[in-house]
């Protein structure tokens, strides 16, 4: 048994009470408590200014309730898959679960996705309060929160192909294994994955409209309609092999390989894991995306 996925469950047992290893891991997989983890692992990331409590004013309190709530069993399935990171190594790969890494501006508005008018009516459309929705622009990156795709990784990834439609490699819980990537319309995704607690953080590359376009088309002529990907997340650890992928790695080729490989961290090597909510630290310089949108609900 993974040595980590021990200590783990030892720690959480000695916090709830628990006595026998049986029930440490059935402790660790029910009531997640790692309050000690916690708090080295939100100071790392003050300190390596992903985490902002300034100007964004990520409290410590936030950052536990989001632990408690979405990362806590998401590491336990990791762990029992093979994982041997410790929860601060996990936690740094996936940006701390930060909406917008690092980000020193204000937070991006919270607002619904909605349906795009038809030309006939778009005059008394954009006359409407509504128009301060998400539109959709081609390359647009979507990470959603509180959705996994992986279930040993939050959070799920996906790249805009135009002003409807977005292309996402969904996992095997709703498609099959191989040709894994596929289009699904603008009310598809996101009612399946805002609402509640659930909601999409919408990024865009701003400074070079032109690679996030050629980003897409990639994606849609290269990696859907021809050479679509199987699914898998630790078979598909070689980064710079089209097949398997998983949701982040899939956008992550598209912009490296259909944008630009300037745009992109490269992984020396080729042996990385790019995970949706560290997705975003992986563009660099000026094509490093900006948070546009929090998507709470489909309207």
């Amino acid at each position: 048994m993974n040595k980590i996925l021990i200590k783990w469950a030892i720690l959480v047992a000695t916090v709830s009470g628990g006595t026998s290893t049986g029930n440490m891991i059935g402790r660790a997989a029910a009531t997640p408590d790692y309050q000690d983890y916690y708090v080295s692992t939100y100071q790392e990331g003050v300190n390596s200014k992903v985490i902002n409590k300034d100007k964004q004013k990520v409290t410590f309190t936030m950052f536990q309730k989001q632990c408690n709530e979405e990362f806590s069993q998401v590491y336990v399935n990791y762990l029992k898959d093979g994982g041997e990171e410790n929860f601060s190594q996990y936690m740094r790969d996936n940006y701390y679960g930060q909406d917008d890494p690092g980000a020193s501006s204000k937070p991006a508005p919270v607002t619904t996705a909605i349906s795009e008018p038809t030309a006939s009516k778009y005059y008394h459309y954009r006359t409407k309060a509504v128009r301060k929705g998400y539109h959709m622009k081609a390359g647009d990156i979507l990470i959603c929160h509180n959705t996994n795709s992986m279930k040993s990784i939050p959070g799920h990834a996906a790249i805009v192909n135009s002003s409807g439609y977005i292309m996402e490699m969904p996992g095997t819980k709703h498609v099959g294994k191989k040709k894994n990537a596929r289009i699904v319309t603008k009310k598809h995704f996101f009612k399946q994955h805002s609402g509640g607690s659930a909601y999409v953080m919408v990024y865009r590359i701003m400074h070079h409209p032109h690679i996030a376009k050629k980003a897409a088309r990639y994606a849609y002529y290269k990696m859907l309609k021809h050479h679509n990907p199987e699914y898998s997340i630790f078979k598909g650890e070689q980064l710079y092999k089209k097949s398997p992928s998983y949701c982040s790695k899939y956008v992550y080729l598209a912009y490296d390989w259909g944008g630009t490989r300037k745009a992109m961290k490269q992984w020396w090597g080729g042996v990385h894991i790019v995970s949706p909510y560290g997705l975003v630290g992986n563009f660099k310089g000026s094509y490093k995306p900006t948070a546009i949108h929090r998507v709470i609900a489909y309207k």
